[in-house]
This record gives C-alpha cells, sequence and structure tokens, in this order.
C-alpha cells in the first residue's frame, strides 16, 4: 500500500510540475503572440487569430496552475491576524482552510465536469475565427479544480497531522 501511495504521490508531484513547465512555456508564447500581432498591426497585416489565441492561453494559464501555486505556497494570501494567533488555533485554521477548500474544489469539479461533458455532446462551438468547440476550454474547469483538491486534501492531512502533533498543556 505504502509502494502505491508513493507512486501516485510522485505522479501526482510530476503532473503539477509539468503543469508548471507548459505555464512557462506559455507564458513566453503569450508574449511572442502580441509582439508578432503588435507588429503586424503597424504595416496593416493584422493576423485574425492571435488575439483568441491569447485569451486561450491566459485561460489555460489559470486553474491547472493554480495547484502547483498552493503546494508552493506562492498563491495570495491574508496573514494578517493569523500570526497573531497561537500555533494551535493556527493549526485549526489550516485544517479548516483545506477543508472548506477541498470541497469547493470537488463541487466545483463535478459540475464542471457535468457542464464540460454536456457541452461535448451538444457539439458548442465559440462563434469566433478558429470556432473551438467550448469542451476544449471548459476542461481546464474540473482538470484544474481537481489538481486543486487533492492538494487541498494533501494539505489538510498535513495540518491534521502538525494540529495532532501539538503539545496541548
Amino acid at each position: 500500500m505504502d509502494g502505491l501511495k508513493k507512486f501516485l504521490n510522485n505522479t501526482y508531484d510530476k503532473v503539477l510540475t509539468s503543469m508548471a513547465v507548459i505555464s512557462s512555456g506559455l507564458i513566453l508564447l503569450l508574449m511572442i503572440l502580441i509582439v508578432v500581432q503588435v507588429f503586424c498591426r503597424y504595416f496593416s497585416k493584422p493576423i485574425l487569430f492571435t488575439s483568441e489565441l491569447a485569451t486561450y492561453i491566459l485561460l489555460i494559464l489559470g486553474l491547472p496552475s493554480a495547484a502547483y501555486l498552493l503546494r508552493k505556497d506562492q498563491h495570495a494570501v491574508i496573514d494578517s491576524f493569523y500570526y497573531l494567533l497561537n500555533p494551535k488555533k493556527r493549526s485549526v485554521l489550516n485544517l479548516a482552510k483545506c477543508i472548506l477548500g477541498g470541497i469547493a474544489c470537488f463541487v466545483t469539479t463535478w459540475f464542471g465536469a457535468i457542464v464540460t461533458y454536456q457541452q461535448y455532446i451538444r457539439g458548442v462551438r465559440i462563434p469566433d475565427t478558429l470556432q473551438t468547440p467550448t469542451y476544449l476550454l471548459l476542461v481546464l474547469i474540473p482538470f484544474g479544480t481537481f489538481l486543486i483538491t487533492i492538494e487541498f486534501v494533501r494539505k489538510a492531512i498535513q495540518a491534521y497531522k502538525e494540529l495532532k502533533g501539538l503539545n496541548f498543556h
């Protein structure tokens, strides 16, 4: 069982790291697209689909990368009163945050998957130059929030162990 757990953890970590690398490459591609678009507009020869691709890249960057940021604790937090709490209260707050965040992301994953599937069945496309099927963009929502759910579960387990290990005398 420990071998399977280690394998799943390693695989998940590799997926998150891959998403971070892909996101870095997409940011570079986005910068190139914008420069090319500006250059082409200067000569009155705009490329029609670059704005759409830039929008899609921004969508792709969001949720799948968020789990990596959560893992590294590089997400935005408001901790002005957090450090005023004693260690036990901080651990309880961390555990509650992870549980609530995990539940919210799981619900979003579930309903995101349902909507994505419905869009796939209906064959809905975005009415733009590329005529992109909507499910190709919507699938990012359940995929990204699923990764974030896993990360919240891992952090909840860590927070629980922390809370359990504190001396409450």
